[in-house]
């Protein structure tokens, strides 16, 4: 899009990349399958495809909300093809698959409203930053709601992600932009 992006905001998305790596890198004997890693990649990649659409249209939420209609017949006949065939939905009792699916929906359906009333407000740079901070806001609920433990390793990670993502978004002067892709300042 050509969109002019400050040295510092590169800067900044650099930090806040390294912290994402060092949150979310496996520790100890986990492995990364390199399948899920994979697919992960993709889903970003069309989140981020997702968001831009959004970002040039004019009433996001109520296509998303399309979407998420659309792919209710999908959800339904994959939940019915699952007990056809086995009695069950695997080892999971059907009352939690459904409230499971219904916070998803609901859960997901309000996170994209809250996403796309801001989005017209944001810049290319700050909405891609700002995805960022989703894991650490998930870390962070797991620390509070679940008890899981806060580890330095969790606490360096956050900062570097936050920090990179406040560094972006320091005001500069038009000298010190840069625009993608090219050789010079």
């Amino acid at each position: 899009r050509g969109v002019r992006v400050p040295v510092p905001a590169l800067a900044g998305m650099a930090v806040a990349l390294t912290g994402l790596v060092v949150l979310l890198w496996p520790a100890g004997q986990l492995q990364v399958d390199g399948a899920g890693a994979a697919a992960m990649m993709a889903a970003g990649g069309a989140w981020a495809a997702y968001s831009l659409l959004g970002q040039a249209k004019g009433d996001a939420t109520s296509d998303t909300a399309f979407n998420f209609l659309l792919c209710l017949p999908i959800m339904v006949g994959a939940l019915s093809v699952s007990v056809a065939m086995s009695g069950s939905i695997g080892p999971l009792p059907l009352s939690g698959v459904l409230v499971a699916v219904s916070a998803g929906a609901v859960t997901s359906g309000l996170g994209y409203a809250l996403w796309y009333a801001l989005l017209p407000h944001l810049s290319v740079t700050t909405a891609a930053l700002a995805q960022l901070s989703v894991p650490v806001i998930a870390v962070a609920l797991g620390i509070v709601v679940l008890g899981e433990p806060l580890t330095v390793r969790v606490a360096v990670a956050s900062a570097l992600v936050l920090g990179g993502i406040g560094l972006s978004q320091r005001p500069v002067p038009a000298t010190a932009q840069r625009k993608i892709g090219s050789s010079g300042s």
